[in-house]
């Protein structure tokens, strides 16, 4: 099934070049953190192999996964994988088991966990405009 989605225009991460290979890492966020669960790496205008095991959590039996954009806004199993790529976090955020409630707590912790992405990321990307 291929992954659909419109890039969020304006962005930088509309720069991303097509046949660049990026790590998409899946976490799920259980008893206060964010668990790494899996890492694969793809190429960025053909991330099926991610696709892939977005759809396993998805259909697997009683995981019930739940999949989140950086910005904490559900997204389905169909987009996750192109939200993240056009949001430039590489990270796709879960819930196993029941949707998340978005506290304070929750979005300090997201936060923490893609300020050093979006820094390193946001200066490898001016380093190659300059």
């Amino acid at each position: 099934m291929p992954v659909t989605g419109g890039a969020s225009s304006g962005s930088h991460w509309d720069d991303i070049q097509p046949g660049r290979n990026v790590t998409i890492t899946f976490r799920a966020y259980e008893r206060g953190e964010w668990r790494k669960l899996d890492t694969v790496s793809v190429n960025a205008s053909d991330p099926r192999e991610a696709q892939k095991l977005a759809d396993h959590y998805a259909r697997a039996e009683g995981q019930n996964a739940q999949f989140y954009n950086c910005a904490l806004r559900k997204v389905s199993v169909n987009q996750c994988v192109r939200a993240v790529i056009d949001d430039g976090t590489f990270t796709i955020l879960m819930s196993l088991g029941r949707e998340l409630a978005v506290t304070q707590q929750l979005v300090a912790s997201v936060a923490r966990l893609f300020k050093g992405v979006i820094a390193n990321t946001a200066s490898a990307m001016d380093d190659k405009v300059s």
